[in-house]
């Protein structure tokens, strides 16, 4: 009896711990499911969309999260925000610039010589290379 005793004790001491961790963690899966409220979503159309712009929609699925990109920055939109969503669905704002007329302005192509950091990049791997190849030779003499 005096084992039972302690047991009950043990698993008595825990209780308090338990029920805290599950109202932990049911009241953070409530909060998923359920909108705050008084939240406003950020990440709206007319949020984004001005007098030179055109802005557009588009829901994003888990199974390729990629799809907007490939659809709309191959047309030269740019992402502007990503909605509040589940992990496995949400929207995203794709815009693009547009003239006076309607007209969406065409991206130009960048003709800027290689960045300060690309070129030190290269430059190390370079004179790391000439340097394996110098103690190379060195080892054979």
């Amino acid at each position: 009896m005096t084992r039972w005793f302690r047991l009950f004790r043990i698993v008595q001491g825990f209780a308090p711990l338990l029920v805290l961790c599950s109202s932990v963690r049911t009241a953070s899966a409530q909060a998923d499911l359920m909108e705050l409220h008084g939240y406003i979503e950020p990440c709206t159309i007319g949020s984004y969309q001005e007098a030179n712009t055109e802005c557009e929609l588009c829901p994003v699925k888990l199974p390729n999260p990629e799809s907007c990109a490939q659809n709309f920055g191959e047309r030269g939109y740019t992402k502007a925000c990503r909605t509040r969503g589940a992990h496995d669905t949400w929207e995203e704002i794709w815009c693009v610039p547009t003239d006076a007329n309607g007209k969406r302005l065409e991206k130009r192509k960048s003709t800027a010589f290689p960045t300060a950091p690309t070129v030190s990049v290269g430059l190390a791997a370079l004179l790391g290379i000439a340097y394996a190849w110098w103690r190379h030779r060195q080892s054979k003499a």
